[in-house]
């Protein structure tokens, strides 16, 4: 979901008026939820799904992670959670 942390979104797409519409973040920098309990994030690291609700998680095999990376982490994570700028590319 676009606008987290200092960001706001660009662009929102579609002419309707309801009041539930959420921007989502197609390209450019966003923030994330990540999960570094799988593996370290680094500045640069491939982010993917993670097992965990909500959260990306370090790409740890880029073969099979071939059409299911997020983006690039764009701040490093240690451990733990947290909420990161990443550089959203999907491919």
């Amino acid at each position: 979901v676009a606008g987290a942390g200092d960001t706001k979104p660009g662009i929102i797409l579609g002419r309707s008026r309801a009041k539930h519409r959420v921007p989502l973040s197609l390209m450019g920098r966003a923030y994330c939820k990540v999960d570094a309990s799988h593996g370290p994030i680094d500045m640069g690291t491939l982010l993917t799904t993670s097992p965990t609700h909500g959260h990306a998680m370090c790409v740890t095999d880029r073969s099979s992670a071939l059409g299911a990376v997020i983006g690039k982490a764009m701040a490093r994570l240690a451990d733990g959670r947290g909420l990161i700028p990443v550089l959203v590319a999907l491919q």
